[in-house]
This record gives structure tokens, sequence and C-alpha cells, in this order.
């Protein structure tokens, strides 16, 4: 896979709500007027679905049968880059500055991924890919394998089944994963966490970072709740013992 990436951005959107917000579309605007030589492509749930249709059958009743409009969100992005290659980007990131010059630079790799500021976990918002990467594949097995995963947590269940979880798992356990994947430095796409308000972007990074999160509900909010106050929970949990083990 010496090709150089194809000049494609993907993004996606429709899922459950067809209408694009203006906010949204000024996004949509930035990637067009920073990459004028690139092909754009908003996947919807209608185009989505003919793509699996069309070209991947076999997987047609898994894709049909998924309980969250984002586990197909998130499922379909690896079909994508898989038939066409060339840039993913949810639309809560926003470019900053053109990503010629990141492309140039891994040229020679044939699949950049990269771990979320929030953990040590490969995330699936942001991922470039040659076509037709066998790395892809292995995440369709491990989609087959994990469709029927179901948990307490709606966060968990979609994590777990077609999300962040999924792809770190695939990876870390994927034999060839250093031929055909490259782990690039967040501090190139956005490192800013869950903890920091949004927007937000470092000097480094090509993209800005916007509150996105549609798909996030309760048991998301009390997750997030507690990472970005575990320190101080785990504190004020230590002064409770002391306090309970020494008055009472």
């Amino acid at each position: 896979m010496k090709e150089n990436f194809p000049k494609i951005i993907h993004q996606c959107y429709g899922f459950w709500d067809s209408k694009i917000p203006v906010h949204i579309q000024h996004r949509i605007e930035k990637w067009k007027i920073l990459h004028p030589n690139y092909t754009y492509i908003m996947w919807d749930k209608k185009k989505s679905r003919e793509l699996i249709k069309k070209y991947f059958n076999w997987f047609l009743s898994v894709y049909d049968n998924y309980s969250y409009p984002i586990q197909k969100a998130d499922a379909i992005r690896y079909f994508i880059l898989y038939k066409y290659g060339g840039i993913y980007c949810d639309v809560d990131l926003e470019p900053f500055k053109k990503l010629s010059h990141l492309l140039n630079k891994y040229k020679n790799k044939n699949c950049i991924l990269y771990r979320s500021a929030n953990s040590d976990m490969i995330t699936n918002d942001f991922m470039i890919s040659k076509p037709k990467n066998p790395f892809w594949k292995k995440i369709w097995h491990q989609l087959i394998s994990n469709c029927n995963f179901s948990s307490v947590s709606k966060h968990l269940t979609i994590m777990n089944s077609t999300g962040p979880l999924l792809l770190d798992f695939t990876y870390e356990n994927y034999s060839l994963k250093n031929k055909y994947v490259y782990i690039i430095n967040s501090k190139y796409i956005n490192n800013c966490d869950i903890s920091i308000p949004k927007p937000a972007r470092n000097k480094e990074a090509y993209l800005i970072r916007h509150d996105g999160n549609a798909w996030h509900s309760f048991d998301s909010t009390i997750i997030n709740f507690f990472y970005k106050n575990y320190i101080t929970l785990i504190v004020l949990f230590f002064i409770f013992l002391i306090f309970k083990i020494f008055i009472f």
C-alpha cells in the first residue's frame, strides 16, 4: 500500500436527526474551504444502509438489528474506510488548518489512528486509511462477535459493540497491527479531554473539538462525572473513612 491516502473526507449525520444544524454546517463548510481538492461525502442513514446492502450484504442483518442509531453510525465508518479510504471525522471536530502536511508526513502508513485524551484507549472519531486495509476486516469480525453485547448501561453497550472499546480491543489483539496500523500522537488531532471546556484545541492540533455527545444518555453523564471528579471523590471517601474510624 504505497499509494497516497485518497483525497476524500467522510462524515456521518442524520442517523437520528436528518436536519443538519447551522453550527455543524459551518464546520462542514470549513472542511471544504480548507480542502478544496478533496471529495467531501456526508453519510446519512439512507446512504449508509445502501452501502452495506450493495457491497457488504452479509452484514446487513446485523446492521439493521442494532438497537441504537449511533451503533450504525459507528459501524458504517469501518466499512467506508475499507471501501474508499480517506479521512473519517466526527462532526464535533472542526479543522483548524489543512491536513495535507499530516497526510504527507505519514503517507507510507496504511492507517492512522490515535488514543483518546480521556484514556489510553484508541478512539474512532478521527481515522485515516487507505482502501482495502485488512485491519478493517478484523474489525468486521469483532463487530459480528460483539453484535449481541448487552449491558445495563447503554453507554457501555455502544462502546463495546461498535465504539472505541471494540476498536481498541481489536487493535490490541491484532497480530499485524505494526504493519497495517499506525498510532499517531494525539496532540496532532486534539488531546483535550472531557474535563476541558469546549471548544478546545492545543497549539499543535489540526482540529478544534466542540461539544458533541449527541448519543449520550444519563449513564454517560454519570460515567463522565466520575471520570472528571474521581480524584476528588477518592479524597472525600478517605476523609469519610478516617472520620468514621476515629470519631465513631
